[in-house]
């Protein structure tokens, strides 16, 4: 997602939660290699509260760059930077899980003003936010899912595994993950 901002934008600030992981990863040049990516020059990834990870979205918001938009896939932060002077977009994965965070009528209200809106991974989100009260026109269907195309003749099980061309170059793709209503599975 951030290398597909980078390449809309002049420059994107990534507010990751620190872990020594991802620190070390990302000082040797790594943290993007395992999805077959280099990160691109103009995007600059900044840690935050590596001491205490409950406390991410505070230290996160306190110390924000200046930008033109904030992205979040965080509630809270999206209902306590909404009303400020950068449009915040906030992308919902689990609309039970927001309103437990922040409040979905609430989020719908402040992800209603000025140029907030919701990017929602399924129908079923956005219907949700809708039922809140968040206009249509602020709220952004997009699945959060693969071209289905590209498997059409995919063929599973072991089978396919130990015979398909190139069996021993090919991955093999494991869901982990929800299947329930909402959240994107289709």
């Amino acid at each position: 997602m951030l290398c597909a901002f980078a390449a809309q934008v002049e420059e994107v600030t990534a507010i990751l939660p620190a872990t020594w992981r991802g620190i070390t990863t990302h000082l040797c040049g790594r943290l993007l290699t395992p999805y077959g990516l280099t990160a691109p020059a103009n995007l600059r990834i900044v840690f935050r509260s590596l001491f205490h990870p409950s406390r991410f979205e505070t230290q996160a918001m306190s110390r924000l760059p200046s930008a033109d938009l904030i992205y979040t896939r965080s509630a809270k932060a999206a209902l306590a930077l909404a009303s400020g002077p950068t449009p915040v977009l906030m992308e919902s994965h689990d609309p039970v899980r927001d309103d437990a965070k922040a409040g979905i009528l609430r989020l719908a209200q402040a992800l209603g003003h000025n140029a907030n809106g919701l990017v929602a991974i399924s129908q079923s989100i956005c219907q949700r936010y809708q039922q809140a009260g968040l206009a249509p026109d602020r709220i952004l269907v997009a699945h959060a899912a693969v071209d289905s195309c590209r498997f059409a003749q995919a063929q599973g099980g072991l089978l396919a595994r130990l015979c398909a061309p190139n069996a021993l170059q090919r991955p093999v793709v494991l869901y982990c993950g929800s299947l329930q209503p909402g959240k994107g599975a289709r």
